[in-house]
């Protein structure tokens, strides 16, 4: 559930600002009496009392007069306030009327970068980021021209969130980068907190979520023992993001319990509803399913007080608890009220996500026909919004509609489809297209392919720590085995049975019992040996491609790996090591070595390397070892224990396999090059290496200009291109479209000066 600023339950009455009646008798206020109130509403709002803080301000305003340039800071303290509870509508109505020029021209210079700095912040937050960014860019150039350096860094800041939600990450990080310049100069630590948060917040959009942990570390130091429970319970909860999205739930779990502690000390209500509800969705994952409705249920009952949008987002996560447990008919009412509450409050990212479970809910139902209008529905929402991961995860639901409402094929066809957005680092639409092409080959009566395609669907899931369905892989692939693999199956669906009891699933552990039971009763028929070396073929092939299958990421490959191994080999005891970034060699992913073990044993191995007794070491530890030589990837060691357990259960060698797994680390390798790597274009020796098409330059401002164009290239707001006569106006918006994603639209040129001006109107506007 994404974290989303919101009105606090308290206090919802329009803020009044007008004077009271006799207002002329009011009393001036000094200076001494108003300092003391803006240091007061700021240890207010780091407290995270901004109802107190509110109150404060408007007892200011309304009980003293003041000069012109107090009464506007008052006023824009006030819209700030307003704004870190959610109230946006009101927080720019107060400012509204400094867009007057009139009365902007009463204010100093100051004082009228401060309020129109916190206007088009106030614009941003009611999504107009075009209006935003010019206020903003207007309001940097008269800083720095009068020598307002301690003013550019809000003003970075405010550009910095701009860009960000227009997903222009790497502009948005400049910005943030420069705010962090300027508050560092003046030693400022709470805009020190803030450009840091900035810069994290990108890092995660980005995907580099790991990166982002750092920088959101560096702003909860730069806090350290000041009082500032409300930034930090948003840091905390911002930061258990990142981790959920690194498959780190419990680390994830650990920041969220902190966001709580430090919430409850504020005001802010719904912050806490947020960081119940998305508590409750990481236990969900670790498979903590009680203590996980307890938190839900925990965000409902403090979200409800206040009818807000939220409710929908918890209803959701409580359907989706429901599904999970086998109670569908009380999963989907939950899910049809969600659906409702968030079409009402017009919150599209609810919506979608609540169709998405309804559709999933009624699937589990065996209701096709209604899952399948669902999914669609949800989908062509997030299509609207721009949610591709929840137009993904409603494909899924819909490809799985076609296996039963269709055909194979039609499934087939929607999964590819999926396939070609590159969910490469979403682990759980990746396990799902397995698994939903392992219940396709059912259909189509090839269980030894659903067994491949489940095994797949089992290594995926238990990279995510997904115990649902890490239970459910292992449960259809101890039912799906054939009888010759009873021993394997048993193996399976014991683990299935184990994961369910913990999660309390009562229907699944019953079965999972009742087919322990049927394959102990059963009997494999003794198999002809000319039919047994054509099915170890079959298997070594679909071993292959498991593999080949397998380079989402290096890590996933090599898990997959290890999984093949485990099953189609004799070996108790496997290690894959890597060069760290120090080039020592270090464990990757053991299995049935501790760490420690790991740890141990690699580093006596490159001992004996060194001095050449590397093979009377691997003989007196029993351990086989391979080195994997990829072309253009880093190399990786496989230690096998023990040495009879290096090859396959058909007494085949592992090195066609193993020569598979280099070719997949040379896939992945050279994927991520592509991704980092410059766009490269057609050049000629009388051209630079310019970003954009038609352009040769060399100077730095022309330099600039091209890096700026290319900044916005994938942005959706106006443009406005000025310069002489001559200068290249429409050769730079011919650039602009050529390196944007309108790029294979029509480019229409327009010469207001070739028509007169009395029909220049109706040919761009239209006529009505």
């Amino acid at each position: 559930m994404k974290k989303q600023s919101v009105n606090t339950a308290e206090r919802t009455r329009p803020v009044r600002l007008s004077a009271p009646r006799g207002s002329a008798k009011l009393r001036q206020i000094n200076s001494e009496r108003l300092d003391t109130i803006f240091a007061g509403v700021g240890q207010k709002l780091r407290d995270g009392l901004s109802n107190e803080a509110e109150a404060m301000l408007v007892e200011a305003i309304e009980g003293f007069t003041h000069t012109d340039d107090d009464l506007a800071n008052l006023k824009r303290l006030l819209s700030f306030t307003l704004e870190t509870i959610g109230r946006y509508a009101e927080s720019l109505e107060i400012l509204k009327p400094f867009e007057n020029s009139e009365i902007l021209e009463r204010l100093s210079v100051e004082t009228k970068v401060r309020v129109t700095t916190q206007l088009a912040i106030a614009y941003s937050n009611l999504s107009d980021q075009p209006k935003a960014a010019t206020l903003l860019k207007e309001n940097l150039a008269v800083a720095q021209q009068h020598d307002l350096t301690r003013l550019t860094g809000m003003i970075y800041i405010g550009l910095s969130r701009v860009y960000r939600k227009l997903n222009e990450y790497s502009i948005a990080r400049d910005f943030a980068e420069k705010a962090l310049a300027v508050f560092r100069e003046e030693g400022n630590w709470i805009g020190m907190a803030e450009a840091y948060r900035e810069i994290a917040l990108v890092f995660h959009l980005e995907g580099d979520s790991e990166r982002s942990l750092d920088y959101f570390e560096q702003a909860i130091q730069i806090i350290g023992e000041r009082s500032a429970p409300f930034m930090l319970g948003r840091l905390y909860t911002e930061m258990s993001g990142a981790f959920v999205y690194l498959r780190k739930p419990k680390e994830g779990i650990d920041c969220l319990e902190k966001s709580i502690r430090f919430f409850e000390r504020t005001e802010h209500i719904l912050n806490s509803v947020i960081a119940y509800n998305n508590l409750g969705l990481n236990l969900l994952l670790i498979g903590n399913w009680p203590r996980a409705e307890e938190m839900i249920t925990r965000s409902l009952d403090l979200a409800s007080k206040s009818n807000h949008v939220h409710v929908a987002g918890i209803l959701d996560s409580l359907g989706e608890l429901k599904i999970l447990k086998g109670e569908l008919d009380e999963a989907e009412s939950l899910l049809i009220r969600a659906v409702a509450m968030a079409r009402e409050k017009k919150h599209g990212w609810y919506s979608v996500q609540a169709m998405r479970n309804l559709a999933r809910c009624r699937l589990a139902k065996g209701e096709h026909d209604k899952a399948a209008r669902d999914a669609l529905a949800a989908i062509d929402l997030a299509r609207e919004i721009d949610d591709k991961t929840h137009a993904n995860l409603a494909g899924l639901i819909l490809a799985e509609c076609y296996l039963y409402t269709k055909s194979p094929l039609d499934c087939e066809e929607y999964l590819q489809k999926i396939e070609k957005t590159d969910p490469s680092s979403d682990f759980f639409v990746l396990g799902s297209i397995q698994h939903i092409r392992g219940m396709a080959a059912l259909v189509e009566n090839d269980p030894e392919l659903a067994v491949h395609h489940f095994y797949r669907s089992l290594t995926i899931f238990e990279a995510a720590e997904d115990l649902f369905h890490t239970a459910l892989a292992n449960f259809l692939i101890g039912v799906n085995l054939d009888a010759a693999q009873n021993p394997r199956a048993i193996k399976h669906l014991t683990t299935a049975g184990e994961i369910f009891k913990r999660l309390d699933i009562k229907s699944f552990v019953n079965s999972v019992q009742q087919k322990i039971v049927e394959r102990q009763h059963s009997h494999p028929a003794e198999e002809k040996p000319e039919r047994y070396r054509r099915k170890n073929s079959v298997v070594s092939q679909l071993l292959m491609v498991r593999l080949a299958e397998a380079t989402a990421s290096r890590e996933l490959l090599f898990r997959e790996l290890v999984a093949v191994l485990q099953q189609e080999s004799g070996a108790r005891k496997i290690l894959i090591a890597q060069a760290s970034e120090s080039n020592r060699v270090r464990p990757f992913i053991t299995h049935g070595f501790s760490p420690d073990e790991g740890s141990e044993l690699l580093t006596k191995f490159e001992s004996a390397r060194l001095d050449g007794s590397e093979r009377s070491f691997l003989a007196r530890k029993d351990i086989a070892f391979f080195q994997m030589r990829p072309s253009n990837a880093e190399p990786a060691f496989l230690l096998i224990g023990p040495r009879s357990g290096a090859a396959l259960n058909d007494e085949s060698s592992l090195q066609p396999l193993l020569r598979v797994v280099e070719l997949g680390l040379d896939v992945i390798s050279l994927r991520e090059k592509d991704r980092s790597a410059p766009i490269q274009r057609e050049s000629s020796p009388y051209a630079s290496n310019s970003l954009m098409p038609g352009f040769i330059h060399s100077s730095p401002a022309m330099t600039a200009l091209v890096e700026e164009v290319y900044k916005i290239r994938s942005s959706d707001v106006t443009v406005l291109v000025t310069g002489e006569s001559g200068t290249g106006k429409e050769l730079v918006s011919r650039a602009i479209h050529a390196i944007s994603n309108r790029k294979d639209k029509i480019f229409v040129p327009f010469n207001c000066t070739a028509v007169p001006k009395e029909l220049a109107e109706g040919h761009l506007f239209g006529y009505r």
